[in-house]
């Protein structure tokens, strides 16, 4: 029988554990619209997207239970922040003059923390290819325990910091990436979110420290109007290898709806 990677106990069957949830994707998608997933590797490859990253190997249906709480915080909180629904408590300069303004918001930074770790966890317990440049061990001791007993990670003292990006070429995901560029962290790549994670031992520079997710203050992000440099370079790279494959994706979706309309009729 199939064992939890979390509860390390075996199971008749384990559940489709998502590393990115879902309904950041289905709002992504919206209605009319359909998503594509595209890649620079091998000459340029595209599919039609699935909805969301899963993995059907590593949880229960009890431990999956245990992400709920955080992901629904996380989503909300993107989704409040993009709309406008959650209006910021304070918009500031930043001392760091290459991040501009920076905006707090009074969510509960400790939820947000512990959507970012345990997304990280789930990353590094997941077998899929997307998944692989999660190697941090440390992971292990600092999130399982604490996701069990239902606590933060916030106490870990782990620097983590969420950035979105208004403009519509960052409405894509990504897999989550190590950037190894002094210093090193993880990047979790969300449509208009990106979430940054320290690696073990390190801190995020001294620009980002007033964003911070900090227990008991606001959470304060960097709202950027432009994709990230990598992004851009990405996504030019992609399109212009894999967009003779995209039109035929997108040509079938619209035969496929259009066929169902005279069904229907």
């Amino acid at each position: 029988m199939p064992v939890c990677k979390i509860c390390r106990a075996e199971h008749k069957r384990l559940v489709r554990s998502h590393i990115y949830p879902d309904a950041m994707f289905k709002e992504l998608g919206g209605t009319g619209r359909e998503l594509v997933s595209m890649t620079a590797d091998h000459g340029g490859r595209a599919t039609p997207a699935p909805i969301g990253l899963f993995d059907k190997h590593i949880a229960c249906a009890a431990c999956e239970s245990l992400f709920a709480h955080t992901d629904q915080v996380a989503i909300e909180f993107r989704r409040g922040v993009l709309t406008g629904s959650i209006p910021p408590v304070r918009i500031e300069r930043s001392p760091d003059p290459k991040l501009g303004l920076i905006a707090s918001y009074d969510v509960d930074a400790s939820k947000l923390h512990s959507f970012a770790m345990f997304t990280l966890y789930r990353a590094f317990l997941s077998g899929r290819p997307e998944c692989r440049q999660v190697a941090a061990p440390w992971i292990e001791e600092e999130v399982r325990q604490r996701l069990i007993d239902g606590h933060s990670t916030i106490d870990t003292g782990r620097d983590v910091v969420i950035i979105f990006v208004t403009h519509p070429l960052a409405a894509m995901a990504g897999s989550p990436v190590h950037m190894s560029s002094q210093p090193d962290f993880y990047r979790l790549i969300l449509p208009h979110m990106n979430i940054l994670i320290a690696d073990e031992g390190i801190s995020l520079p001294t620009g980002f420290q007033p964003l911070r997710l900090e227990s008991g203050m606001p959470v304060t992000v960097w709202n950027r109007p432009l994709p990230l440099q990598g992004d851009v370079k990405f996504a030019v790279e992609a399109i212009g290898k894999a967009e003779p494959q995209v039109d035929r994706i997108l040509a079938a979706m619209s035969r496929r709806r259009a066929d169902s309309v005279v069904k229907s009729d």
